[in-house]
């Protein structure tokens, strides 16, 4: 089913951003690049990995297309 795909570059597709800001948002948090200094920015950074994760996962598990290098 999936050599039916139509080829997508993995650089077009959403979930090769998301993996991105995944580690980004891991990458940034112990080096104390917290957007801000308040109780909710930490809130936040402690969440934006796992929620860029859940959407990268998502997209993988339907794709509609076939990535390509």
């Amino acid at each position: 089913m999936r050599d039916k795909l139509p080829p997508l570059p993995m650089w077009q597709a959403r979930s090769f951003w998301l993996g991105l800001a995944t580690l980004a948002a891991i990458i940034a948090r112990p080096l104390g690049l917290d957007m801000d200094a308040h109780e909710w920015a930490d809130t936040m950074m402690d969440l934006v990995p796992l929620v860029t994760m859940l959407l990268a996962y998502q997209q993988r598990m339907n794709p509609k297309r076939r990535l390509v290098l």
